[in-house]
């Protein structure tokens, strides 16, 4: 049994190692990829880009005031560049994706940095109507087709302030926010690539269990079970 249990030890310790620490908050949107009209680089030209080459980037945004409601940021000036709101354009039709149908996009920000996020993925067709912009000389349908899709991003402050007499603590801007986002394909359609590696770790732990930890234990539950067997019948005998 030392060595059963040493094993044991083991394989726990092993699983505590690989599985992933949390120090963050993370907001997540499943989409499904739609072949539709590109929009035009004037309306995106300051977005950041996301592709299977470059599917991760660290940004910075300041969040907008304490109380603002989500549905308020960026919205006096639609169209236009808002400090509180990022813009990223999803490039689904790189190559590398082309097998894949559905998508995840992870925001990540520390624990440390309290906000709400409003995360929206959508297509150029709807990203027009939302922003209430038109493409000076063209028509929005003469423009070029493609598997791309664009996500909006905005931050509201949710941190608690120090009180103070004159109410001014509400209207200090709070620091920005630095935070990962990730874009990537979702295997089977519901499991992102990046856990793969921690699936697969889980499923060899459960293989190992299965082979080296459960046919000891049966083994030695059956020796247990047939020595309170033997000591039972033993009792009967000699009370007879």
């Amino acid at each position: 049994m030392p060595f059963f249990a040493a094993r044991c030890t083991l394989l726990v310790l092993s699983t505590l190692f690989y599985l992933p620490r949390v120090h963050a908050n993370t907001e997540i949107v499943n989409f499904a990829a739609v072949e539709g009209t590109l929009a035009p680089s004037v309306l995106t030209a300051n977005w950041t880009e996301l592709s299977a080459k470059a599917p991760e980037k660290l940004l910075r945004v300041p969040p907008a005031l304490l109380g603002t409601p989500l549905a308020d940021v960026c919205q006096d000036s639609p169209g236009a560049s808002c400090a509180h709101e990022l813009g990223l354009t999803l490039r689904l039709d790189d190559p590398a994706w082309s097998a894949y149908s559905r998508f995840t996009l992870r925001i990540s920000w520390s624990a440390s940095s309290p906000a709400d996020f409003d995360v929206q993925v959508k297509s150029a067709a709807a990203l027009f109507s939302e922003l209430r912009t038109s493409v000076p000389g063209r028509d929005v349908h003469s423009l070029p087709t493609g598997r791309r899709m664009y996500a909006r991003i905005r931050v509201v402050d949710t941190g608690v302030r120090t009180p103070t007499a004159d109410g001014s603590h509400e209207r200090v801007p709070p620091d920005p926010i630095t935070l990962m986002v990730l874009l990537e394909p979702l295997y089977f359609g519901v499991l992102p690539a990046s856990v793969v590696p921690t699936v697969a770790f889980l499923i060899l732990v459960i293989i190992v269990a299965a082979l080296g930890i459960v046919p000891p234990v049966q083994r030695y539950l059956c020796a247990v079970a047939d020595e309170a067997r033997e000591e039972t019948t033993s009792t009967r005998s000699k009370s007879d």
